[in-house]
């Protein structure tokens, strides 16, 4: 008798464990919603009942009041029985807005309809081999699509600086920047890592380069790097498919090359690789160097994140994380070579190329 209760306990358990799984969107769903009604802003100020808070989110009550019976469940605040109001968590403040570690936007980002949609039709994806007929980003790229969507895209690149954020120290520190004079953040968003690079760096100047939209979406406490930095970083626009910057001596390369499909990856490397071999600056080829800076797919059966990242990029613009095997044949076929690797405490992998010899 023992034994048959102790397997039906275990197969409670993985039924249990099954529903989370199956259920699972219900809470993207309700931290979507949550960190879009900036609830966690409202309970910052004050412990506020459904009343309340109906009426700064222009919500209905009624419907509201079960909303918050989910939040409180996944741990986002907490509701005092004797005053019905409601007070935010510690893990609720990060969906805040000036939390210094927010993931709010990361939240919006992820539950909006273009980024969130797309996943109801995995299965479509996998039998046609590309998101051509699920994805509004399919080989246009998040940017492109979002150009027409200036709302939109400022919580994309909010989302994508709070994403990397807590990591880019840890990266800066990961790698020996001070041997170049001259670094060029390719695809830079609002320049949140070549920020940090360059404050840890005391030596170096910099180039922030994206597309004229990107740049000009920054906030405007954002746009004082050259009070900043003293005049070590300019911003450049530009189209990276078409040009780059030819007076540098490091290229960046983070969190870009997953974006795209194969094609459009290789006609981005064959443009910086146009840029690092021009002539007309004194800077010889042989010591320019491209950093490519992303997760690396590890071996193995392990539920790993970066697996989940490959699937997303799958699913949302046909691009995809790699094995170290992957990078190296890509930009080997354009005329690329691994020069150096540096792992990071964060997880990303810092990939370091040359121009191959002839």
């Amino acid at each position: 008798m023992r034994r048959i209760q102790e397997n039906q306990d275990s197969r409670t358990k993985l039924i249990y464990e099954m529903r989370s799984h199956i259920y699972g969107n219900w809470r993207t769903c309700v931290t979507y919603v949550f960190a879009e009604l900036k609830i966690a802003d409202y309970l910052l100020e004050s412990p506020k009942d459904v009343a309340q808070l109906g009426n700064l989110t222009e919500t209905n009550a009624k419907v509201l009041t079960r909303f918050l019976r989910c939040a409180e469940g996944l741990g986002f605040a907490l509701r005092d029985p004797l005053t019905e109001k409601y007070s935010l968590t510690q893990l609720g403040e990060l969906l805040s807005s000036n939390h210094p570690a927010s993931q709010r936007n990361a939240a919006r980002l992820n539950g909006a309809a273009y980024r969130y949609g797309p996943w109801g039709n995995l299965l479509d994806v996998l039998k046609d081999g590309n998101c051509r007929n699920v994805s509004p980003t399919y080989s246009r790229g998040s940017l492109d699509y979002l150009a027409d969507k200036p709302e939109c895209l400022e919580v994309f690149q909010l989302a994508m600086t709070e994403l990397s954020v807590e990591e880019n120290e840890a990266i800066a520190k990961s790698y020996n920047f001070n041997r170049f004079k001259h670094v060029a953040d390719i695809g830079c968003g609002h320049g949140s890592f070549i920020k940090k690079v360059l404050e840890l760096n005391k030596s170096i100047t910099g180039t922030m380069f994206d597309l004229e939209a990107t740049l000009n979406s920054m906030h405007p406490d954002a746009a004082n790097e050259k009070t900043g930095f003293f005049g070590r970083l300019r911003k450049k626009s530009g189209d990276f498919f078409k040009e780059v910057p030819t007076d540098c001596d490091l290229y960046l390369l983070k969190n870009v090359i997953h974006n795209w499909p194969e094609k459009k990856a290789e006609q981005l490397l064959r443009t910086i690789y146009k840029g690092m071999t021009a002539c007309g600056n004194n800077l010889a080829i042989g010591v320019k160097r491209l950093l490519i800076i992303e997760n690396i797919i590890p071996e193995g059966s392990e539920n790993d994140l970066v697996k989940w990242l490959d699937l997303n990029f799958a699913v949302l613009v046909d691009g995809e994380e790699r094995t170290l095997e992957d990078y190296k044949t890509l930009l080997k076929r354009e005329g690329f070579s691994l020069s150096g690797i540096a792992e990071t405490p964060v997880g990303r992998h810092i990939l370091e190329f040359k121009i191959a010899a002839p």
